[in-house]
């Protein structure tokens, strides 16, 4: 029989699927995840009630379903799957190692209004039955709390962080980049050593893909390599045919590139990412590579 339980941390890993599906669709409106390398501001208000509103929501409509199919059961504390959805999305961070590009407070406070905005829909409305869920035409607070929504959105969607977050980000992706230049910095060939902006770049490259496939992902990639799921392996996730340890990655990423690169026409780095970029892992890769490597280059550090 599957308990309430195995249903409810099921329930909390879709929520986290659907958030980030739909978040990386939103990026029009303002999306940022909250662990986004690139340091990119996004539109709070958007932010803010997008995260809040939406876990919310996703159990009102999840409760709607339970009580049609007679599952009254599984409404029962359902504000819990929120709960979990907060503990897993925690776990992910931790996993990822992006906890570092977090701005902390920001995230705690989030954290505590999402359960406490789904611990007063469940209380209020969600445990006591469908009429209190479904809204009525004679009932003027439907419209009274979109009101008051709309103008706290349009109250939120002019702030942004503070510069001291994106000072403390910069020096977590600096000292990341560091430990990677000690480690590694004995595999590089001379060419890409006496080049400033291909150093640079290529240390860029590796501080995205480390930050997109850390290293427990680079673990489970080996053991499933030899099923041929996966492509791509070691910390520069270079395509091989055989599973390549970081040392064996960062090579073959030297060869790759200087191949691309053509010396004579003295590029500019925005050109020179772009086409090593376009090579190495399509054009879409080129606004995460171009953002870390001024961070390297400039970092915004008193």
């Amino acid at each position: 029989m599957i308990t309430i339980l195995t249903i409810h941390i099921s329930l909390a890993i879709v929520l986290l699927l659907a958030i980030n599906y739909f978040g990386g669709k939103s990026r029009g409106f303002g999306y940022v995840s909250s662990t986004d390398i690139l340091g990119q501001t996004g539109n709070f208000g958007f932010n803010f009630l997008f995260r809040i509103l939406t876990p919310s929501i996703y159990i009102s409509a999840v409760s709607i379903l339970f009580y049609y199919l007679g599952m009254f059961n599984f409404v029962n504390n359902i504000y819990l799957i929120v709960l979990y959805y907060i503990l897993i999305n925690f776990i992910v961070i931790i996993l990822l190692n992006r906890w570092s590009f977090v701005n902390k407070t920001s995230y705690f406070v989030t954290q505590f209004c999402i359960f406490l905005t789904a611990y007063l829909f469940y209380s209020l409305a969600l445990s006591k039955g469908l009429n209190y869920i479904l809204p009525e035409a004679g009932n003027f607070r439907t419209e009274l709390w979109l009101v008051v929504l709309i103008y706290l959105y349009d109250l939120a969607k002019n702030y942004y962080p503070e510069n001291s977050f994106y000072k403390k980000r910069s020096i977590a992706l600096v000292k990341r980049f560091k430990q990677f230049e000690k480690k590694y910095f004995h595999l590089l060939k001379p060419t890409i050593k006496d080049n400033y902006e291909l150093y640079k770049i290529f240390f860029a490259i590796m501080l995205v893909e480390d930050l997109n496939r850390p290293v427990i992902f680079r673990f489970l990639e080996k053991i499933i390599f030899p099923i041929g799921f996966i492509q791509t392996s070691g910390i520069m996730q270079v395509k091989s045919k055989k599973y390549l340890s970081d040392e064996e990655s960062i090579n073959l990423a030297q060869e790759k590139i200087l191949k691309i690169i053509n010396f004579n026409q003295n590029p500019s780095s925005d050109e020179l990412i772009q086409k090593i970029c376009k090579d190495y892992n399509g054009l879409l890769y080129f606004e995460q590579v171009n953002s870390i490597y001024h961070e390297i280059s400039y970092p915004a550090i008193d």
